[in-house]
């Protein structure tokens, strides 16, 4: 059978992954790192953690092939099994590698804790394989090198795979696995729905059928992925100016993996100014979107979880007869939370968020996923209304990634909401 050369399969070993106990996450990295690096994932498997299971998968893989990575298994306890399936599929040995044992040993020491036995078994390296330094935790990994095919074993924990992965495996292929020339974009949007954003992209795609497209919905977002086999640098280029035309103001970033909260702090830091928030269905979920973000803390002051009204009044000033008048939910209020917040905490500017959640508390006039966005800087204001659905993890969701989207678009001078 002939294999492509730059062909990349992923074997994901867990019986947590099989049960929906744990999400998957660390295929996805693996597919955008190998990716950029001109390789091509084509296939993902799961298995649980039994031996024959891994074998059986590992084999099917390595025949068509030219990388097989493999993460999980690599542990401590009893149903970690990974080693020893490609052991025995290899016909190899595993045994103790007595610097691989005290580097663990020194590990657990650092960190004021005693190795237990079970450590050991963490230091079984295969006889005829290299072993992948760990940087990040305690299991290393291993490359073999069998039937034309480079297999690596990485542990299953997401941050020791992405280390391993990006400094380790993709610079060992470099030199042995011929990449393609294939040309790759990504495009994230946020605020329209997946349908909108292909129906936007229509004309561009009947026109060039040459190219690879593909979407990806999240909550609140959609990334358009296009890819070019063949076919020059100039007109993959004028493919992507039309995508960024046809699709506007809703494109936020073209870097992969970056989230609406990093290109907002990237704005406020070059614009410096400084942000507060104010929230009441969201419950901080907003403050804690833009402070997963390393440096935000240049940019965000703090924020007001206000869920009560005695909260909104006491601590934001939101004026009592306001609340009587028009309701907790309602712009005038949350224009109120926004100007309050931005005097109370001195930031250049500040974003508030309240609505009806759900699943209960709703009315006629004022249904469940009714959220009412606002924005205060020193001179004006501005509202957004959003009518959201049932759900009240999604509506929590998107009412967040909503306010995050009307700071980037004031950030850039993009229309952001009805001006108070």
């Amino acid at each position: 059978m002939s294999r492509r050369k730059a062909d990349v399969e992923i074997l994901v070993v867990g019986d947590e992954i099989l049960s929906g106990q744990t999400t998957d996450t660390n295929s996805s990295y693996a597919a955008r790192q190998l990716r950029a690096a001109g390789l091509e994932v084509t296939r993902v498997t799961e298995v649980g953690d039994r031996e024959e299971a891994i074998r059986s998968a590992a084999a099917e893989a390595i025949r068509r092939a030219r990388v097989l990575l493999v993460t999980g298994g690599l542990g401590p306890t009893p149903d970690d099994l990974t080693k020893e399936a490609f052991a025995t599929l290899f016909d190899d040995a595993l045994q103790m590698d007595e610097p691989t044992l005290e580097e663990i040993r020194s590990r657990f020491a650092r960190r004021g804790l005693q190795m237990t036995e079970n450590n050991r078994k963490q230091a079984l390296l295969p006889r005829t394989a290299q072993k992948i330094p760990n940087p990040v935790g305690s299991a290393p990994g291993v490359h073999w090198q069998r039937e034309e095919c480079d297999v690596f074993l990485l542990p299953g924990v997401p941050a020791e795979m992405r280390a391993m992965l990006d400094v380790e495996v993709i610079p060992r292929l470099r030199g042995r696995v011929a990449t393609s020339a294939m040309q790759y974009a990504v495009f994230r949007t946020t605020a329209l729905p997946e349908s909108e954003v292909a129906q936007r992209l229509q004309p561009e795609i009947e026109k060039r059928n040459d190219l690879r497209w593909a979407f990806y919905p999240g909550r609140g977002s959609v990334d358009v992925h296009l890819a070019q086999s063949s076919g020059s640098a100039a007109a993959f280029g004028a493919a992507c100016d039309a995508v960024r035309k046809l699709l506007g103001a809703c494109l936020y970033s073209e870097t992969p993996g970056e989230s609406l909260a990093e290109v907002v702090v990237q704005l406020l830091t070059r614009h410096a100014h400084r942000i507060a928030v104010a929230e009441s269905c969201t419950g901080g979920l907003l403050g804690a979107r833009i402070t997963s973000v390393a440096g935000s803390s240049a940019v965000f002051v703090g924020g007001f979880v206000t869920y009560d009204n005695a909260a909104k009044r006491d601590w934001l000033a939101v004026p009592e007869a306001l609340l009587q008048r028009h309701g907790a939910v309602s712009a005038e209020v949350a224009v109120a939370m926004a100007q309050g917040a931005r005097e109370r905490s001195g930031a250049d500017i500040a974003v508030a968020i309240t609505g009806i959640a759900g699943p209960t508390g709703g009315s006629e006039e004022k249904p469940i996923g009714l959220i009412y966005l606002a924005l205060a800087d020193a001179g004006a204001s501005w509202t957004r209304k959003l009518q959201l659905g049932p759900h009240r993890d999604l509506n929590r969701t998107f009412a967040a990634q909503l306010a995050l989207d009307m700071v980037r678009r004031y950030e850039t001078g993009l229309p952001h909401g009805e001006r108070t």
